[in-house]
C-alpha cells in the first residue's frame, strides 16, 4: 500500500535477530546489539505511524470528495 508498510514489515521480520544478545534468555535467536534494536524499532514505529497517517489521509480525502 505504501513505503511505510515495507518499513513496518522489515521491522517485524527482523525482530528476533535485531534484539540484543544480552536478552537471549528472553528472546529466542537474539543476535543484535542495542544499535540494531534501536534502528529496527525506529523502522517499526515509523512504518506503523506512517501507515496509520497515510490511511487516515486517504480516508479524509475520500470523505471530502463526497
Amino acid at each position: 500500500m505504501s513505503i511505510s508498510d515495507i518499513f513496518f514489515s522489515c521491522g517485524l521480520i527482523t525482530f528476533n535477530a535485531a534484539s540484543p544478545r544480552d536478552v537471549d534468555y528472553m528472546v529466542w535467536n537474539a543476535r543484535g546489539n542495542s544499535a540494531t534494536c534501536t534502528a529496527f524499532g525506529m523502522f517499526t514505529a515509523l512504518g506503523f505511524l506512517g501507515g496509520l497517517l497515510y490511511t487516515c489521509s486517504l480516508n479524509i480525502n475520500y470523505l471530502l470528495m463526497v
